[in-house]
C-alpha cells in the first residue's frame, strides 16, 4: 500500500486495534451527467461532518511488532435523487445487497443505484394493473434478492428490472407489515394477525377478535416452540405477542411489552441485536432480552425518533420537529451524526441492511440517499503524533487472544486499566473513548503489556504530542465566556442548575464541567461541535486561565 503525508485536521483520538481492519473505498465509476445527482445539495439538509471524529490516530498491533497509522474518515454525503418532476416518492427500501427501491404516490417504483441514479422498473404488460393513487404500504424481501411491494389488493414483486404480481395467500390482500423469525412470519394485514407458524396459516387474535389497525411489527426471542413479537397499533398502544405452536394451532398470549411501565404513546418500535427501541415522544428507550429498560443516551437528539431502521451493526434514527431535525446512526454507545437541517415532520427511512452504511430517506416529498462512509482511509505511519483533543480510545486484538491472560493499559506510566477476557478495550465500562479533560499539554506515553499463558509479554508503547487546538492556551475571557453564554447560561445561570456565571465559579467546576462537556453530557439539548468542545478540553488542560 502506498502512503501519503497528511496534517491531521479536526479531532483526533489515540486507537490500539488490529491491522488489516482498514480498506479505502472502492474508485467510483464515471457518471452520466444526464442522470447524475442533482449538483447542489438540498437547501432543507445539509451533511454533518464536525460531529464525528474527522480524523483518528490508530495505534495497530500485530504479531510482535506495532504501527501507529494517521487514518482518515470520509465524511457522509447527502444528496437527491433525481425522480422526473411531478412524482412524488412514498416508501423507500434497501436490500441486502444495497440495492434500494422507492415507490411512488402515482404507482410507479423505481431503483436506485449506489450514487443516487434512479431508474423506473419496467411493468410486465397485462400483469399488473393500471397506477392508482393508493400508495404502497411497505416493503419486503420474499426470496434474497427480490423485493416486494405491499399495495392495495396484493403485492408485486420485482424481478430482472421489471415487476409483477407476487403469489400470495388471499388472506395476506392489503398487507401493511412484516417479520421474521427462522424460517417463519408473522404478517399486519388489513384482516388480522397471520402467522406460518405451524403447518397451516393462523390468525392471531386478541380477546377474540382480529387485530386489524397494526402498523408496524418487531419481532422478539425465540425459546423452544415460543415466538415472541412486538405490535404496534395505530392507536400508538405497543403489545407484546406470544405464540406456541401446539400440534395444528397455537397458543396466542397478549401482554405489555414491559410489564409496570406505562409507555404512553408510541411513534415507531426497532430492533438491533437482542435490543428492543422505543421511540416515544420525547426519548428513545431500550429493552435488552431480559427486559432491563433504560433510556438510550443519544447526544444531540431532543426529541423520539420519527422513524427507526435497523441495518448491520447500526440503528438508523431520524427525529424532525420546528427546531431542528436530524438523521444519525447508533450503535448502542455512540452516535454519528450524519445529517442536519430536515424541516419534514414526516420522515421514513431505510437502511442498508449488509453493512448500515447508506440509507434512502423520504422527506418533503422528495428522496435522498444519504452515504455514511467511514472506511478508515491509512494515510501514513509515523510516531510523535499530535493529538487536540484529549479523547483517547485504545483497543487491542492481540496476535493469540485465546492465549491471552489480561492486558493492563498505561498512560504516562500509571495503570488506567486491566483487562482480563474480551473485549480488550479501554475506558469507562469497556467504552471504545475516555475522556482526559486534564490531561496536560505536551508528549505523553500510551501503553499496552499484553501477558499470555506461558509465553513472553508483548509490550506496545507510543508517544503523542497533546496540542491546544488554537495553537495556544485557551482563556476565560478570549475563548471560554462566549461558549458559556451560547450554550451554559439557560441553564447555568437561571437556578435551574448550578450557578456558572463569571470566571471564579467556572474555574472552581472547570475539570467536571470540560468532563460532561467532552462526553457530550452536556448541553442536554443539543450538540456542540468538535472545536468548541476542544476548547472547553484544552482550557483545563492549560490551567483554566482568566485572560
Amino acid at each position: 500500500m502506498a502512503y501519503r503525508t497528511m496534517i491531521p485536521r479536526g479531532a483526533l483520538a489515540a486507537a490500539l486495534l488490529a491491522a488489516g481492519c482498514s480498506a479505502a473505498p472502492a474508485p467510483e465509476p464515471a457518471r452520466d451527467a444526464a442522470t447524475d445527482l442533482d449538483e447542489a445539495a438540498p437547501a432543507d439538509a445539509q451533511p454533518v461532518v464536525d460531529a464525528r471524529v474527522e480524523t483518528d490516530v490508530w495505534l495497530t498491533v500485530r504479531p510482535r511488532n506495532v504501527d501507529l497509522a494517521l487514518v482518515e474518515r470520509a465524511p457522509a454525503t447527502f444528496a437527491r435523487v433525481s425522480l422526473p418532476t411531478g412524482v412524488q416518492p412514498a416508501f423507500p427500501w434497501m436490500n441486502r445487497e444495497g440495492r434500494g427501491y422507492v415507490s411512488c404516490l402515482d404507482g410507479r417504483f423505481y431503483t436506485v443505484d449506489a450514487y443516487g441514479r434512479a431508474t423506473e422498473i419496467e411493468r410486465l404488460a397485462g400483469d399488473v394493473a393500471a397506477p392508482s393513487d393508493a400508495p404502497p404500504n411497505a416493503f419486503i424481501e420474499l426470496t434474497p434478492g427480490e423485493p416486494t411491494s405491499l399495495v392495495p389488493g396484493g403485492a408485486l414483486v420485482i424481478r430482472d428490472g421489471t415487476y409483477r404480481r407476487a403469489a400470495l395467500p388471499t388472506l395476506l390482500a392489503n398487507g401493511r407489515a412484516v417479520t421474521r423469525w427462522s424460517g417463519e412470519s408473522l404478517w399486519a394485514t388489513g384482516a388480522g394477525l397471520y402467522t406460518t407458524l405451524g403447518p397451516r396459516w393462523l390468525r392471531l387474535d386478541r380477546a377474540g377478535s382480529p387485530v386489524t389497525d397494526a402498523t408496524a411489527l418487531v419481532a422478539g426471542p425465540m425459546v423452544g416452540a415460543t415466538r415472541e413479537a412486538w405490535v404496534l397499533r395505530a392507536d400508538h398502544t405497543l403489545h407484546r405477542l406470544r405464540v406456541t405452536a401446539r400440534g395444528d394451532g397455537a397458543d396466542v398470549v397478549w401482554s405489555d411489552p414491559v410489564p409496570g411501565l406505562d409507555l404512553g404513546a408510541v411513534r415507531t418500535v426497532g430492533a438491533l441485536g437482542t435490543h428492543r427501541y422505543i421511540a416515544r415522544e420525547l426519548d428513545l428507550l431500550r429493552v435488552d432480552e431480559r427486559g432491563f429498560v433504560e433510556r438510550a443516551r443519544v447526544p444531540g437528539m431532543y426529541a423520539g425518533p420519527v422513524a427507526l431502521s435497523t441495518a448491520g451493526r447500526w440503528l438508523w434514527l431520524a427525529w424532525a420537529g420546528a427546531g431542528d431535525s436530524a438523521i444519525a446512526r447508533f450503535d448502542g454507545e455512540r452516535v454519528e451524526v450524519l445529517a442536519r437541517g430536515l424541516t419534514a415532520t414526516s420522515i421514513r427511512l431505510a437502511a442498508d441492511g449488509a453493512r448500515g452504511d447508506a440509507a434512502l430517506v423520504v422527506a418533503n416529498g422528495a428522496v435522498h440517499r444519504l452515504v455514511a462512509d467511514v472506511s478508515p482511509m491509512v494515510t501514513g505511519f509515523a510516531d510523535g503524533v499530535v493529538v487536540t483533543e484529549a479523547r483517547l480510545a485504545l483497543q487491542v486484538d492481540p496476535p493469540a487472544p485465546v492465549a491471552v491472560t489480561d492486558i493492563t493499559f498505561t498512560l504516562d506510566g500509571a495503570r488506567v486499566e486491566q483487562v482480563r477476557t474480551p473485549p480488550y478495550r479501554w475506558g469507562d465500562g469497556g467504552a471504545l473513548y475516555r475522556a482526559f479533560p486534564t490531561l496536560a499539554f505536551g508528549s505523553h506515553t500510551v501503553e499496552a503489556v499484553i501477558t499470555y499463558d506461558g509465553a513472553p509479554e508483548l509490550r506496545v508503547q507510543r508517544t503523542f504530542q497533546y496540542l491546544s487546538p488554537l495553537g495556544r492556551v485557551p482563556t476565560f475571557q478570549g475563548d471560554v465566556s462566549a461558549l458559556y453564554e451560547a450554550a451554559c447560561a439557560r441553564c447555568h445561570s437561571t437556578g435551574i442548575a448550578r450557578d456558572l456565571r463569571g470566571y471564579q465559579r467556572m474555574a472552581d467546576m472547570a475539570p467536571i464541567v470540560a468532563g460532561v462537556v467532552v462526553s457530550r453530557r452536556m448541553p442536554p439539548d443539543l450538540t456542540l461541535d468538535t472545536p468548541s468542545i476542544q476548547i472547553f478540553s484544552a482550557w483545563v488542560a492549560g490551567g483554566a486561565p482568566e485572560r
